[in-house]
């Protein structure tokens, strides 16, 4: 076979060789040219040969079929992975699995024992549901070989419906401790009407409760619920120090995010009677900032709000804000500068002595405390009126419809359309107005 070596170089031209030289020379030329063309200089030069040349083989078919299918495979996996993560899913492929292992084992209980499709069935599951070893008879087998595949079959029987059952119990014990830890934790959802919410937590919050159930005495007991990113046990072992006696009234305690819809909607917010927005920080900024995306949280839910909003804040300038933000809502917002109502208390109290007891009977629920309610029978009726129209009660200023509050008006003044009459009494429910 007659070869001829082709070599490229760079302004050389082409050379050809007839038979391979021993010239170092030839072979310096050999190896520039192969290193210009990218070819290793251990390997042969390129070489044209006149005989027995074969094509190079081209991609296999298969290895395109096997990325596809290893691809087809992840997909599965990860689908059925998805599917398991659910609840539902995981209920659905137990009774899958089970119908089809009583299906398939229904077959062998009939070889074990003759009988009909619908007793078979029946059969597996009460093995399925209480797997035992099945109990040999030898004197009615006919052979040794069907006593061994008999042995067998029930063998695959007791370890399919042990291995079922065993699943089964597991998947129920984790349902049940998911859904203890979720109780403990607080996450449940509340299903409460015209109930006293109160987000977030503090010092104050015991006082408070305290306080609403006092008020909620007179209406035989009410619905608290607190709402507050502590852990639940913690803040009901202080309610439980602090408060033994709740007077009828239920506390309960959820754990979550002021700031999140869901948790609001999980404690029915929409459908409480007042919602109380706490200070959670002693950083002014910071706690008004949070009382602020509260705020905006409770006004941005979809069924909108039923009750009035309190908020507590701490600076002046905040307190502008909130008044300018619930304006542009339907939802009613007062807002409470605890700090500065409690710095003036405190000031008159130092002036005047025994004047921290009159606060204190009448801010509080244990005595006579402020009721504000309008009376449509007592329109027209002038202010000097009102004293011989309340039994009960002291009358002792107006709340007109657009929210100003007018204490010791003239007598002359007349109760108007939406006005709501303050009063000084012992309960909400121990007043009434008397006919003329």
């Amino acid at each position: 076979m007659t070869c001829e070596t082709v070599s490229d170089s760079k302004g050389l031209g082409r050379h050809h060789m007839r038979r391979a030289g021993t010239s170092l020379a030839v072979l310096a030329v050999a190896e520039a040219d192969a290193n210009s063309n990218g070819i290793p200089v251990d390997s042969p030069p390129p070489s044209i040969c006149t005989a027995n040349t074969s094509p190079s083989p081209s991609p296999t078919v298969p290895s395109v079929w096997l990325s596809k299918v290893a691809h087809a495979r992840a997909v599965f996996a990860y689908r059925f992975d998805m599917v398991l993560c659910t609840v539902r899913g995981q209920v659905a492929l137990l009774v899958l699995t089970g119908l089809f292992l009583d299906v398939a084992m229904a077959p062998i209980a009939i070889y074990m024992s003759p009988q009909t499709y619908s007793s078979a069935i029946y059969q597996t599951i009460m093995d399925i549901l209480d797997p035992k070893s099945s109990s040999d008879d030898f004197a009615v087998w006919p052979s040794e070989v069907v006593v061994w595949t008999t042995r067998f079959l029930g063998l695959v029987e007791f370890m399919s419906g042990f291995i079922y059952l065993n699943v089964v119990v597991g998947f129920v014990v984790d349902l049940i401790l998911s859904k203890m830890d979720a109780l403990k934790q607080g996450k449940m959802g509340i299903v409460e009407c015209n109930h006293t919410l109160v987000l977030g937590w503090n010092d104050m919050c015991l006082s408070f409760l305290h306080q609403i159930c006092l008020a909620n005495a007179s209406e035989g007991g009410g619905v608290i619920v607190v709402l507050c990113d502590r852990p639940r046990h913690d803040v009901e072992r202080q309610i439980q120090d602090a408060l033994p006696d709740t007077i009828k009234s239920t506390i309960v305690v959820s754990h979550g995010n002021p700031l999140m819809a869901a948790d609001l909607n999980r404690v029915s917010a929409s459908l409480a009677r007042s919602i109380t927005i706490m200070a959670t920080d002693t950083r002014t900024d910071v706690s008004d900032a949070a009382v602020l995306r509260t705020l905006l949280t409770i006004q941005s839910l979809r069924d909108g709000v039923r009750g009035h909003v309190v908020a507590d804040v701490g600076d002046t300038d905040n307190n502008m804000l909130m008044k300018v933000v619930s304006a542009t809502s339907d939802v009613v917002v007062e807002t409470i500068m605890t700090h500065q109502v409690l710095g003036r208390l405190i000031v008159m109290c130092s002036r005047s002595p025994s004047l921290a007891n009159v606060y204190g009977e009448l801010l509080g629920f244990d005595g006579n405390e402020f009721y504000a309610q309008a009376w449509p029978d007592l329109e027209g009726l002038t202010f000097g009126q009102l004293a011989d129209r309340f039994a009960d009660a002291i009358p002792i200023g107006v709340k007109s419809s657009d929210g100003k509050v007018h204490l010791r008006p003239p007598r002359s003044r007349k109760v108007k359309h939406g006005d709501e009459i303050i009063v000084l009494a012992e309960d909400n429910d121990t007043y009434k107005p008397s006919n003329a």
